[in-house]
């Protein structure tokens, strides 16, 4: 396997840092976000009607500030961004199902509010997540297996993943006022 190959330093790899970090850690922390919030989202919209009527219904998920930012992480340029690439496609295919801008203004996909030249999103797209729910279920099993992989080569490095700790410093990121100590 390549992780173990001796001229291939995969295991120094996994977190580089010059002020800002990216290494393949990145495709794990990407994977990780979307599959969390999104389960997220669906588990609290699925408490009560009300929820369900508010998140889904009424598309106020589009609303949360971590929603918003979670796609503007995975879709925005920056150095080496391979682990945004499944993350991009999914995006650019709900702007295709359907585009709406922040202003709640509809719009044809591939309009100037919608995207960029390029055809790449623009900043203040926030997509639809759930009116295909066939390729929201299909980008979330595609995040389960990355991070499986990611689980398997790291390991095959000679590293074990903190899973505990990814996940308690994700959750106590995402659920505003959590206070979880992880190892105890």
């Amino acid at each position: 396997m390549l992780a173990n190959h001796p001229s291939v330093p995969l295991g120094t790899l996994h977190y580089l840092s010059w002020g800002h970090h990216f290494g393949w850690s990145r495709v794990m922390e990407s994977a990780l976000r979307a599959y969390i919030l999104l389960n997220l989202i669906f588990a609290v919209s699925s408490e009560s009607d009300k929820a369900h009527n508010e998140l889904m219904v009424k598309d106020g998920y589009r609303e949360i500030g971590l929603y918003k930012g979670m796609i503007r992480g995975e879709t925005r340029s920056m150095d080496y961004p391979a682990q945004q690439v499944p993350h991009k496609r999914f995006w650019e295919a709900c702007r295709d199902i359907k585009a709406t801008s922040l202003s709640g203004s509809s719009s044809l996909p591939g309009s100037s509010n919608s995207t960029k030249a390029g055809g790449r999103l623009s900043e203040d797209f926030v997509p639809l997540m759930h009116l295909d729910m066939h390729h929201l279920d299909k980008y979330l099993k595609l995040n389960f297996a990355l991070l499986y992989k990611y689980d398997m080569v790291l390991r095959e490095c000679g590293m074990e993943p903190e899973w505990e700790r990814e996940i308690v410093g994700l959750m106590g990121y995402l659920v505003k006022g959590l206070k979880v100590e992880h190892g105890r």
